[in-house]
C-alpha cells in the first residue's frame, strides 16, 4: 500500500468495476476504457515472479480482470467467503517453511511444517522428500548452543535433526507444540484451557 502505483491500482480497480455495472450497452467507449484498463494494471504486483515467467504479463493481466468480472455481483460477506474457500484449496494452504539444514546435508532445504505432519522438501522445486506426522513422533527438544531442532521418532532408527540458519528454533518448537496441543482439544466449546500444558508443548521445554 506505501508504493507510489497504489492509488493508481485502486483506480484502476473502481473503473473496472463501473464498467462492469453498466453492461455491455457503453458501446465502444466502454471497450476503449476497458483495454487502457488493461495496460495499466502490473502483474507484478498480484502474482508470484514465476508464475509470470511462465504465464506472462498479458495472460495474467486478463485472469486478473476475468476474476473481477466473475466476483463483482458478490456481496462483502459472500465476496469474503469465497476469498477464504479459494486460499483454503491451495495446495500449500496451513503450511509454514522456514530454511534448516538437517544433519550430514550440506546445503538449506525447507522444513514445512503442516498440522499433523514436518515434510522435508527441496528448495528449488518445491517437491516433497520426506514426511514425518506428528502421531509418530515420541519427543521434541531444541539445542539452544548449537540451534538445533531434535525429534525423536518411534518408527524409525534414526531421529530428525536440522539446524535453523536463518531465524530462531523457537518458532519450530512453538509451531509443533501448538498444533499437537490443537490435535489434543476436543471439539467441546465448553473445554478448558490447559495453561500449564500448553506453555509445557510451546515454551521450550522437551516435548
Amino acid at each position: 500500500m506505501a508504493d507510489a502505483s497504489y492509488e493508481n491500482e485502486v483506480q484502476n480497480f473502481r473503473t473496472l468495476l463501473k464498467l462492469q455495472k453498466s453492461g455491455s450497452g457503453n458501446g465502444s467507449a466502454a471497450g476503449d476504457q476497458t483495454l487502457q484498463l488493461s495496460t495499466n494494471i502490473e502483474p507484478q504486483f498480484y502474482v508470484a515472479r514465476r508464475h509470470l515467467r511462465k504465464l506472462g504479463n498479458k495472460v495474467v493481466t486478463r485472469k486478473i480482470q476475468e476474476s473481477v468480472t466473475n466476483y463483482s455481483s458478490y456481496n462483502l460477506i459472500n465476496a469474503k467467503l469465497a476469498y477464504i474457500k479459494a486460499w483454503q484449496a491451495l495446495p500449500e494452504y496451513g503450511i509454514t517453511h522456514y530454511y534448516v539444514r538437517f544433519r550430514n546435508s550440506r546445503r538449506d532445504e525447507l522444513a514445512a511444517i503442516a498440522f499433523n505432519r514436518i515434510i522435508r522438501m527441496d528448495p528449488n522445486s518445491g517437491e516433497a522428500l520426506k514426511t514425518w506426522r506428528f502421531n509418530t513422533m515420541k519427543a521434541w527438544s531444541v539445542n539452544w548452543d548449537t540451534n538445533q531442532v531434535i525429534i525423536e521418532l518411534a518408527e524409525e532408527e534414526h531421529n530428525i535433526e536440522f539446524a535453523c540458519t536463518r531465524f530462531s528454533p523457537k518458532l519450530v518448537h512453538e509451531l509443533i507444540g501448538g498444533y499437537i496441543f490443537l490435535s489434543m482439544r476436543t471439539k467441546d466449546a465448553d473445554e478448558a484451557l490447559d495453561d500449564e500444558n500448553f506453555f509445557k508443548l510451546t515454551g521450550g521445554w522437551n516435548g
